[in-house]
């Protein structure tokens, strides 16, 4: 499945960043996360729970848009929400508002 393979790339892109203490530009960290954001999960898991959508609305331009603006939204919201963690960790991972606060 597509949206699966595309997590592991995405996480061995955090891998590389954290390994090289690398912070990526915020549109290539945003690009990445696309792809294990919250929209990987709706496409995973909704069908387990019965919200099947027809295949022509699934991939109407305007539904996959929403849908991927609403998984950047819940990365933005996790990367808030993890400050405290993250900067307890000794080798902090990469997150969005870290960041934009160095």
């Amino acid at each position: 499945c597509y949206a699966t393979f595309s997590m592991f790339v995405s996480w061995s892109a955090y891998a590389a960043w954290r390994y090289t203490d690398e912070y990526p530009p915020a549109w290539k960290y945003l690009a990445a996360r696309q792809h294990d954001s919250f929209y990987t999960s709706m496409t995973l898991l909704d069908p387990i729970g019965g919200y099947i959508l027809p295949a022509d609305l699934f991939f109407e331009p305007r539904v996959r848009h929403a849908a991927f603006l609403a998984g950047t939204a819940v990365v933005l919201v996790n990367d808030l929400l993890s400050v405290a963690k993250d900067l307890a960790d000794e080798k902090p991972p990469v997150n969005m508002v870290l960041q934009i606060a160095a």
